[in-house]
């Protein structure tokens, strides 16, 4: 609990800064494109787990992961196509945070099944977030 208090609250705290810097708009499309590649790569990894195991378990998060991903990937979608469907609003963010927060514990859970080191973790959070700003510079 303790850990993911602490990813909670950075998460809330570089947020803000974020909204702080460049906008809470743009802080809530960085933060919803930045999920949907972190929420996508998640859901695969279920879904592989499922064909390598057949547990119903990782099916069932295999679609519980696309489906949040996708909801929030149509909520950037709308928003760059200009009719905001999630308002810009600071309660936003918690609720966003809060997503993120669950998405980096599976990470790190994935992370260390796999026996991976914490550079692979950072590389996973970098792509994302490479990946994140690059869509909202073409998209947006």
């Amino acid at each position: 609990m303790k850990q993911a208090l602490v990813i909670f609250s950075s998460c809330v705290g570089l947020m803000a800064v974020l909204a702080g810097a460049a906008g809470l708009s743009l802080a809530q499309d960085m933060v919803r494109a930045a999920l949907t590649v972190l929420g996508a790569g998640v859901s695969a990894t279920f879904l592989w787990l499922w064909s390598e195991k057949a547990t119903p378990l990782a099916l069932a998060m295999t679609f519980s992961w696309a489906g949040a991903t996708a909801l929030v990937g149509s909520w950037l979608a709308a928003d760059l196509a200009g009719g905001p469907v999630m308002p810009a609003h600071p309660t936003a963010l918690g609720a966003l945070a809060l997503y993120l927060t669950g998405t980096l514990l599976h990470l790190q859970a994935i992370r260390q099944a796999f026996g991976l080191g914490d550079v692979a973790l950072l590389s996973v959070l970098g792509g994302a977030v490479a990946a994140a700003a690059l869509a909202l510079a073409v998209l947006g």
